[in-house]
């Protein structure tokens, strides 16, 4: 595991014990000089691993556990989450360019079939493609649109790229032929596929959906609400219910649950209060069985979509958040400056998203190679672990460069 500078410091964060050195062989990681880290230095990373390996050693000798089969079952799952633990702290602090774009990225997919990563950028023309690694390639839009499209997504259902943007702008791709479905409506901001269904939203809150890939219909939607700010929208293959979040002037945030179709949708029953600060993404994690809302400070949950809890009171300034199989990661936009890149993650255990402070919440600073000033991540995926997948099982980052990185997690 290899670490940088700049995940060391001289002061613990607040619920850490103490200084951890790194193991034997690790203990110059980061450091040009070769030197060990100076006395009194301490690192995120290898506290919250030296964390792991105790939860473990505790369970396996202060459990006076035997060779029972479902005794050496909770080891297994025991030594699966430690190397899983392992594997992502330390691949999310290693980053890799691998091509940049013209413009801004508002939105990338991948794709499972055809591997493909499709993202659409801030200028025309707005589709840009790559089949390899670094090799970015222009795909102009369906009909001579000239609008720029603010997401896309991948039906697994219909084996089509969808995207979405200004005008009622709705674009499909079986491959990276892209042809209108529907135009003239509202400005998409949102899409998301399902099982049954592709569903766009707007801001307002308004919805359309698709049961066969090429017609879009008008939902039976229980919002727009009065001044509603929409932003985000995901789909659960559990639950095989589309979940919507986002903002208004109301005593609680609107959130709302949709059937398999798209075409009913209900308000949450215990939605987010407007004492704390509102959704802007919602993810379905399907290691914790659960939607995870974050807004510019907390992470919320919720196992069906309808009630809702407090997550983690300190999720940071959130652009992004990803699941991994052992945490939620929240991709956080800082100052700027030295001490506060314009990136940073803080990873959180799905154990401990209990609403209360986690002393386990691991935050590690993103500084690029070569470094670009005010360079920040503007949406984080997680690829599919699809063998023969570009990125399989990796995450892509997309910045407001347009450059696009790669993480060393693999999983």
């Amino acid at each position: 595991m290899e670490l940088k500078l700049d995940q060391w410091a001289t002061t613990p964060p607040v619920g850490y014990p103490g200084t951890v050195s790194p193991p034997p062989g690790k203990r110059s990681a980061g450091f040009t000089n070769g030197e060990e880290p100076p006395a009194g230095y301490f690192n995120y990373a290898w506290d919250a691993l030296a964390d792991t390996q105790n939860e473990l050693a505790n369970l396996i000798t202060g459990a006076g556990l035997t060779r029972s089969e479902s005794n050496l079952s909770q080891v297994l799952a025991a030594v699966t989450r430690l190397v899983n633990r392992r594997a992502e702290l330390a691949a999310v602090t290693q980053w890799t360019e691998i091509g940049t774009l013209a413009a801004a990225v508002t939105a990338i997919a991948c794709t499972t079939t055809n591997s493909n990563t499709i993202a659409t950028c801030a200028a025309n023309p707005s589709l840009r493609y790559a089949s390899s690694l670094d090799t970015w390639s222009s795909q102009s839009a369906g009909s001579a649109y000239t609008g720029v499209f603010a997401d896309i997504c991948w039906s697994e259902a219909f084996n089509k790229s969808y995207a979405v943007g200004a005008g009622g702008e709705i674009q499909s791709a079986s491959s990276l032929t892209f042809a209108r479905c529907d135009t003239g409506g509202p400005n998409w901001v949102k899409c998301a596929a399902g099982a049954n269904a592709v569903v766009v939203m707007d801001a307002a809150g308004v919805i359309k959906r698709s049961t066969d890939g090429v017609t879009f219909t008008t939902s039976n939607a229980a919002f727009p609400e009065p001044g509603a700010t929409m932003s985000g929208l995901a789909y659960s293959p559990a639950l095989n219910r589309f979940c919507a979040v986002g903002n208004a002037s109301l005593p609680t945030y609107p959130m709302y649950m949709g059937d398999q179709n798209g075409a009913n949708w209900v308000p949450a029953t215990t939605p987010i209060s407007h004492t704390l600060s509102p959704p802007v993404r919602v993810i379905w994690s399907p290691e914790a069985n659960c939607f995870f809302a974050s807004s510019s400070q907390a992470i919320h949950r919720s196992s069906d979509g309808m009630v809702w809890s407090l997550a983690a009171p300190d999720a940071g300034a959130v652009i992004d958040m990803v699941a991994l199989p052992e945490h939620v990661m929240t991709v956080c936009r800082g100052t700027g400056t030295d001490t506060v890149p314009p990136n940073y993650i803080r990873m959180f255990r799905l154990s401990e998203l209990n609403g209360v402070a986690s002393p386990n919440t691991l935050q590690i600073n993103l500084r690029y190679s070569p470094s670009v000033a005010g360079d920040a991540f503007s949406q984080v995926i997680r690829v599919p672990a699809v063998a023969g997948m570009m990125f399989g099982g990796r995450l892509l980052g997309v910045c407001s460069s347009g450059r696009i990185r790669v993480s060393g997690y693999v999983g």
